[in-house]
């Protein structure tokens, strides 16, 4: 796991908010992740499938054969487009590392330094995980893209910024500890 910045002291300095938050620019494998919710930004590029059902985007498809055809079911029965502010959160059965799973949507505009994409997705991630009792957070991205180390700490920043900026609005728990695999 490749640290990229101090994110907790960014947040600490501005908001007075102490989270602790690691950013991992690794490409491990999100499904071996322990935790309590595991969140995918998904665009609706992410959502084609293929001519068997399948989703062709890699991460969603091992996801979904690991979870047994479930991302697949719930994309379909709730209508997830990925369209701006769009989210879904399944909990799972026992037997995965994490208890729940979400899709939170992102426009994937192409544009990788933009700061203001990635703050409204810290925003809609604390908005689609806010009422569920959680203490861990993995963030990843269905289709992360190719970047290099500077964009990537606009984009982690951005992120961390969003989701803290939210927090001070809508108070209640907050996560102990918020993994980025971007």
């Amino acid at each position: 796991m490749i640290e990229l910045m101090n994110v907790s002291q960014l947040i600490t300095m501005h908001f007075s908010v102490v989270i602790q938050i690691t950013v991992s620019a690794s490409a491990s494998d999100v499904i071996e992740w322990k935790g309590d919710i595991l969140v995918v930004g998904t665009s609706a590029l992410d959502l084609e499938k293929d001519e068997n059902g399948s989703f062709k985007n890699s991460t969603l498809r091992k996801l979904d054969d690991v979870l047994k055809g479930i991302l697949a079911t719930v994309v379909i029965e709730e209508d997830f487009t990925a369209k701006s502010g769009q989210y879904l959160i399944v909990r799972l059965s026992s037997g995965y590392g994490f208890k729940r799973i979400g899709l939170v949507a992102y426009q994937n505009s192409g544009q990788v330094l933009n700061p203001a994409k990635w703050k409204s997705f810290g925003e809609s991630v604390v908005t689609a995980t806010k009422n569920v009792q959680a203490t861990s957070l993995c963030i990843t991205l269905a289709n992360s893209g190719h970047v290099d180390e500077s964009a990537l700490h606009v984009r982690a920043r951005s992120i961390a910024m969003g989701m803290s900026f939210f927090k001070l609005y809508f108070g209640n728990s907050w996560f102990e500890f918020v993994e980025l695999e971007i």
